[in-house]
């Protein structure tokens, strides 16, 4: 199939035209590309706000867990039992 040979005589209405034609081509290009960035930005960001909200139900979840446990009070405990032991004879010595 022959492709016909352009014009000689195209018309500067016609020159126009097609001028406009590929303005407004290359302008709906550059909206569409905008509008693609846009979105995935978006979608990064809500994917990030995902992942910290879970990593927040994690760490909630692991320290209740760790506090159902009891672990807290006997921490809490061995400490003020430690605390409230009598000092030894060498120990009041040193202090004095």
């Amino acid at each position: 199939m022959h492709h016909a040979p352009p014009k000689a005589s195209t018309s500067l209405e016609e020159c126009q035209q097609r001028a406009i034609h590929k303005i407004f081509a290359q302008v709906e290009y550059k909206r569409r590309e905008v509008e693609e960035r846009t979105r995935k930005q978006q979608q990064r960001e809500q994917q990030q706000e995902e992942e910290e909200k879970e990593k927040e139900v994690s760490i909630r979840k692991f320290d209740q867990h760790w506090r159902q446990e009891g672990r807290v009070d006997k921490r809490v405990g061995n400490w003020r039992d430690f605390h409230n032991q009598p000092r030894s004879k060498k120990q009041r010595d040193k202090s004095l």
